[in-house]
């Protein structure tokens, strides 16, 4: 089932311009596009714009702790997931941001779905290290 949101248009179009910028490491951008193609598959918003705010998140992500993605590899599966739980909550506030209505309920379902997506990158790291 797919949910109708309605997101600040200038927004979207800048993060679609942003991630068409970025160069990802292959492994990285098969997770990625699976990550936004699960959340896509939730809600009705352009892949484009999910792949930017992943984009967005991990670069605000190594701004804060003063570290590469790439540094992520060689952590504890503990701070590996701890890292990565951080730029899922820094997507999820930037989606949360292009919301235009319904904002409360649109918040509440972008939530959701993130933690659904963040379950999800959880049993891919499991899946991983086996």
């Amino acid at each position: 089932m797919t949910f109708s949101l309605s997101f600040e248009k200038k927004a979207i179009s800048t993060l679609e311009l942003d991630y068409i910028k970025v160069q990802i490491r292959p492994e990285q951008l098969k997770l990625i596009n699976e990550l936004s193609n699960l959340i896509s598959r939730e809600i009705e918003v352009p892949i484009l714009v999910l792949k930017g705010t992943i984009w967005r998140a991990l670069k605000e992500w190594q701004n804060r702790n003063n570290k590469a993605i790439s540094e992520i590899i060689k952590m504890s599966k503990a701070q590996k997931i701890m890292a990565v739980k951080q730029v899922f909550n820094l997507g999820k506030d930037y989606m949360k941001d292009l919301l235009c209505s319904p904002k409360k309920e649109g918040e509440t379902l972008v939530d959701i779905i993130y933690e659904k997506s963040f379950k999800y990158y959880i049993e891919y790291l499991n899946r991983i290290n086996q």
